[in-house]
Parts: structure tokens; C-alpha cells; sequence
């Protein structure tokens, strides 16, 4: 089609009646604009895709992010190389920590309470950071112990000062790619706002973020065709499955039913077991000893002379089968066990277990018949036990031990442990062959190249896409009014040193007494940046019994005490200014801890109230405010 044709195909024709088509890699996209001040045709490629350098990132919080350690990305495709980095640095996963110095990690079952490894001398408690293995399995190998598969557990100091065994689990914080065929779970994913999730279903194929506002996966990215290469490598790999079950099903095997075994058995000779120990020969009528009384460990057998009909013994060679049928009055009548002689004769007899389960009881019967001509041949019992062993050509087969198959170059397919093993294959040619670790990495470029080059879209389409996305409208919400916590920084510092919502404490004596003495040093400012009361240098007398508490939130009363004389705008070394209230009588029901919020109640003073922003928003003070008397 010629330019002119073009142009006159398009003339008159409103956008929104153009054919609208989705991604065809093997269709490219051809389209016109001005390049500095020439018209211009091009097929739109991702390279040609230009970024828009000025745009300004916020992260989940609204505020500005620094692009200072982002590299210059000047088209679609540096963006989407860029960001096929990030995520295989994301996906790296975290270590376990290490142990405390010389001390090993723990294996039991319950948790422990001593540390069990400790030299002669030695205390035997448990230190910070000690490391215990939950064992799950009573077949766990504690001299050769392994983690992999284990929980572990770090000896953990709480805020109230114990120590309790607490699970490592290694958290993600917001941002954080997660690759799964399905929408991730908030709680176990640990889903946060701008989390990137990649659906890598076979049919999606695309990168999506989590919005908190919406409450929804929004997509940020095209979806990824990859033109049913996966589905070719789940092919493979179904195939070579099957290549391997057909060649079980190829083996050896036992298949020929016998229907008639000519074997005449003649008279049945009787015995009853004398002895379920060879202490001896069997000398009188009708006696029989034997090694064991369960059939299966049975090696030696010795038969009298004659049987309890008085009968001839049958004389036994190599390779005879001895059958035992027990008596038809006892209650497992019927039962069949056979041996195969090795040597010696029927009096001294050294045999093979064959089948069954006849046991052998001290007083009972047993039909015994003898066959001296069964060197080639066997009953059809027998043939069916040792079929059941073998591997069948048509039907289902099941192997319950190790196995492999070799050859001349050395093992070909070996089966142990739960795990099948593949060795000197071929490099694949044709689909029915099965695929090579070289090849799956061959493959694994080409799709890497094809997903750079081939599979994203164009700007101007993400941007559409993103236009159609509708984000309701959530109403204002006034923020609550909220008591302004003051942080304890520390039992030494002075009180001059203290900033914009900090405090310290100092005491003597002894708490629960008049005679005692509990200061609280607090800034002249709250945490909102404001003053707490006017900057008069003032007195107060409290001896009346004011009561004063400091408590963390949350965590119920925290230090009680009466007021005695509270001192404000107190000018400490280097003109700074603090306020310093006395008390006495003081309780502790929970000890401060530095660094930590706490809600200090003085009747008629604090707390102060303020909204979260406020707290937050930061503050400045000018440099002669905190030299004002």
C-alpha cells in the first residue's frame, strides 16, 4: 500500500473507530508522526519508546523518593531490562543469622531450657541469640543433624525483660516482588502497599502492584506471551515420564501362566513337629524338627526315618521342593510353605525359604509332600509368588525398593531416595526427546531475549489501559484528636540535652515512702513542636497529694506516684530550659525503657492533644525561643 493510499485510508476516520487489535508478535506495528519537522514511519518497537525523564515518584506515604540511585533510562526497553534486574536481586532469599560465638545450634523436640552442650564448669543458661531446631521427626539423626526443612527458634529478650524462644521468619516489607499463579495472601504474604505481585500463570503472564486504597491488584505491566515455550517444556518433561514408565513396562518379565503342571505329588507322608530347634535328628516315626518356628527364618529341617503311618521318608536332593500343608483339623488348615533343599538328607536337611506363612508349633501335624522330580519345574503357586515380584509390560507397576539400569558408559536411569536420576542423555533434536540441562539453559536465553525484545507494549497502550482504570472517590476523613506521647530518652541524660517531646527521670531514697524523691525532667516542648505551658519561670506547691502518673499505651499502669513541688522554665547550663516536677511516694508496676512512647498524666498540664499529622509533620524552633525567661 502506498503512502497516498494510506493517508487517504485514514482521512476523515475518527479515533475511536479504529480497529482495535491486542499484542501479535509476529505482526509489527507501524506508525507515523513528525520528527522534527518531518513526517516520519516507523515500526513501534520498545527501543523507540521514549521515558518521560521529569516524572516524579511518591512512595506508599506520599512523599517524594530520591531517583539519585536510579540509572538514566532513556526507552521502554532500559526500563524493562532495569527492571527484570531489580526483581532477581529481590528474589535472592535471606540467610538464617549465625549463632552466638562458640555456641551450637540446638536440636530437640520441646523447647529447651538449658543449654546442653556446655564445657565441665560451665554454666549451662541460655545467652541471646541462641539458636534451637524444632524436630519434628523421631528418625532425625542427631549426630549428623540438618536444618534444612526445620523451624528455628532465637532465644529473644521481650520488652518486659524475660526471654521467651521466638520464630525466625524472614519478613517482606513493602515492595517486594511476589511470584506465584495466583493473587497472594495479605496476611501470609505480607502484602503492603506497592507490592508487586507477577502472576506466572501459564495464560497471564503479567505484573501487577497493590494499591491499599483500592484494595485491588492493579496491572502496571503487559502481559508476557511466551508462544507456548513453557508449554513445550511441560511437554518434554510429561514426556519424559513416559518414556521412562514405557521402559519399566519393557523389562523382563515372568508371563507365562501355567495351566497345567504335571506333577504327581503321590501319598502324603504325616509328621509332627517334635522341636522348633535342631537339637538333634529326628529318630522315632513320625517326627520332624526344624531351626525356627516362624517359617520364614527356617534353614534346617531333619524328618525321621519313617512317618506316623510308618511310610518311608522320601529321599531328598538339591534343588527338591519340601511342601508343608497343616493338618485339616487345626485352625489354619490348609496353610502352604515351601523350601528348596540346598544339602544334606532328609534326616540332616539344609534348606531355602520359598513362600508362606505355615509357622511351626511344638505338638502340631503337618502334610509333608517331597518332590524329586521338580528340579525344572514348579507349581503354579509358586510361579504366581514370584511373578508378583516381577515388573509387568501391560499393566500398572509399582517399584517399592531402589533400583537402576546400567550400561556400558556406566548408570542410566537409577530410582532411590525419592528421587529419579537421568544420566548421559542425549542433547534433544526432536520433540520426543528428553530435554538436557544444557538445552533448558539454551532455551532459557532465548525466552529471556524474546521477552526483551518481543513482548512489551507500547507506551501510548499502558497508558490507555491505565486511563480506563477507575479508582473510586474516598471521602475526607477527620483525622482523630490523639494524646501526644513523650519518648524516655534515657536515665543519664541531662535534662538541658532533652529535644521536642523528651523526657528523663532521677530518684533517691526509697520508693513507697515520704522520704523519697522521683523527678521528671520534661522538654519545654511537646512533640508537636509547641509549649506546654507559658515560658514564666514559676513555682507550684503540690504538696496536697496530686497524683502523677507515667504509663506506655497498651501495656497498663506503668509508674504511680504524689506530687510534691513542681518547678517550670528551670535554666539549666547553657541557657536551655527545662521544666522539673518532684514527687515522692512513687510505685513501679513497669520499668521505662529508653526510647520507648509513653503518656505522662499531670493533672491540669498533660497530657496535650494533637492529630497524628500534627505530631508528625516536623517542626522548627527559632534559636532565641528556648532563651526566653
Amino acid at each position: 500500500m502506498s503512502d497516498d493510499k494510506t493517508r487517504d485510508a485514514v482521512q476523515g476516520v475518527k479515533f475511536s473507530q479504529f480497529k482495535k487489535v491486542g499484542p501479535d508478535p509476529s505482526k509489527k506495528l507501524q506508525v507515523v508522526g513528525l520528527q522534527e519537522n518531518d513526517n516520519v514511519r516507523a515500526d513501534l518497537t520498545t527501543d523507540l519508546v521514549s521515558t518521560n525523564s521529569s516524572v516524579v515518584f511518591r512512595d506508599s506515604k506520599g512523599r517524594f523518593k530520591s531517583t539519585g540511585d536510579i540509572p538514566e533510562l532513556n526507552n521502554q526497553l532500559e526500563v524493562n531490562r532495569f527492571l527484570w534486574e531489580q526483581i532477581e536481586k529481590l528474589l535472592e532469599e535471606p540467610e538464617a543469622p549465625e549463632p552466638p560465638e562458640e555456641r551450637l545450634p540446638i536440636y530437640a523436640e520441646d523447647e529447651p531450657a538449658e543449654y546442653p552442650y556446655a564445657e565441665d564448669g560451665e554454666s549451662t543458661d541460655l545467652v541471646a541469640d541462641d539458636q534451637w531446631y524444632q524436630v519434628t521427626d523421631p528418625a532425625f539423626d542427631y549426630d549428623n543433624p540438618d536444618p534444612e526443612g526445620l523451624d528455628l527458634f532465637i532465644w529473644t529478650e521481650m520488652d518486659d525483660g524475660t526471654f521467651e524462644w521466638v520464630l525466625f521468619e524472614v519478613e517482606v516489607p513493602d515492595g517486594v516482588v511476589i511470584i506465584k499463579g495466583e493473587a497472594p495472601d495479605p496476611e501470609e504474604d505480607g502484602v503492603g502497599n506497592g507490592s508487586l505481585w507477577f502472576d506466572n500463570s501459564a495464560d497471564v503472564m503479567q505484573l501487577f502492584v497493590w494499591h491499599t486504597d483500592s484494595d485491588a491488584w492493579l496491572p502496571v505491566a503487559p502481559p508476557t506471551t511466551l508462544e507456548g515455550r513453557i508449554d513445550a517444556g511441560e511437554a518434554t518433561q510429561a514426556a519424559i515420564i513416559a518414556q521412562i514408565q514405557q521402559s519399566l513396562e519393557d523389562q523382563t518379565k515372568i508371563v507365562a501362566k501355567v495351566e497345567e503342571l504335571a506333577i504327581t505329588k503321590g501319598a502324603v507322608a504325616r509328621y509332627v513337629v517334635k522341636d522348633t530347634t535342631i537339637s538333634g535328628v529326628a529318630s522315632r516315626n513320625g517326627e520332624l524338627y526344624v531351626s525356627s518356628p516362624t517359617a520364614a527364618d527356617v534353614i534346617a529341617i531333619s524328618f525321621a526315618p519313617f512317618d506316623s503311618n510308618g511310610q518311608a521318608t522320601k529321599p531328598c536332593n538339591p534343588d527338591d521342593i519340601i511342601e508343608f500343608v497343616e493338618a485339616a483339623d487345626l485352625r489354619n488348615a490348609g496353610d502352604v510353605t515351601r523350601y528348596k533343599v540346598i544339602s544334606g538328607d532328609y534326616n540332616a536337611l539344609t534348606v531355602q525359604y520359598l513362600s508362606g506363612t505355615n509357622d511351626f508349633v511344638v505338638g502340631e501335624a503337618e502334610e509333608i509332600y517331597i518332590y524329586p522330580q521338580n528340579s525344572d519345574l514348579a507349581t503354579i503357586e509358586y510361579v504366581d509368588a514370584q511373578d508378583a515380584n516381577k515388573l509387568g509390560k501391560e499393566e500398572a507397576n509399582e517399584v517399592a525398593t531402589s533400583f537402576r539400569i546400567k550400561g556400558t558408559g556406566g548408570t542410566y536411569i537409577s530410582a532411590a531416595g525419592g528421587e529419579l536420576g537421568l544420566y548421559h542423555v542425549k542433547y534433544p533434536e526432536s520433540e520426543g526427546h528428553a530435554a538436557t540441562a544444557g538445552y533448558v539453559d539454551d532455551e532459557t536465553a532465548k525466552t529471556k531475549q524474546y521477552v526483551d525484545e518481543e513482548t512489551a507494549k507500547t507506551k501510548e497502550y499502558v497508558d490507555d489501559e491505565i486511563g480506563k482504570i477507575v479508582i473510586p472517590e474516598i471521602p475526607d476523613v477527620a483525622e482523630p484528636i490523639i494524646p501526644v506521647k513523650w519518648t524516655f530518652a534515657g536515665p543519664d541524660v541531662p535534662a538541658e540535652n532533652l529535644t521536642s517531646g523528651q523526657f528523663t527521670v532521677r530518684s533517691d531514697g526509697s520508693s513507697g515512702t515520704t522520704g523519697g524523691n522521683y523527678k521528671i525532667y520534661l522538654s519545654i516542648y511537646d512533640a508537636t513542636g509547641n509549649g506546654i505551658l507559658h515560658s514564666d519561670v514559676w513555682t507550684h506547691d503540690m504538696s496536697s497529694g496530686t497524683v502523677m502518673t507515667i504509663a506506655k499505651p497498651g501495656f497498663g499502669g506503668g509508674i504511680s506516684m504524689r506530687a510534691k513541688t513542681w518547678y517550670f522554665n528551670v535554666t539549666g547550663s547553657g541557657s536551655k530550659q527545662y521544666h522539673r516536677l518532684e514527687a515522692n511516694y512513687w510505685r513501679v508496676n513497669r520499668a521505662l525503657i529508653s526510647g520507648h512512647k509513653y503518656i505522662i498524666n499531670i493533672p491540669g498540664i498533660l497530657p496535650t492533644f494533637a492529630t497524628p499529622s500534627q505530631i508528625t509533620r516536623g517542626f522548627s524552633i527559632p534559636e532565641d525561643e528556648g532563651e526566653e525567661s
